[in-house]
């Protein structure tokens, strides 16, 4: 079975499933609203 090639672009950054492997981190939660709004930027 073949995939076609699939690329994200996020501001900067591009993610591709013929690229390299990417992970992405962040909070596992948030505690609150202001938390979310602080982790918004």
């Amino acid at each position: 079975m073949n995939k076609a090639n699939a690329t994200v672009k996020v501001g900067k950054a591009e993610f591709s499933n013929s690229g390299p492997l990417t992970l992405i981190a962040g909070p596992c939660q948030l505690e609150s609203r202001q938390h979310a709004f602080d982790m918004a930027g």
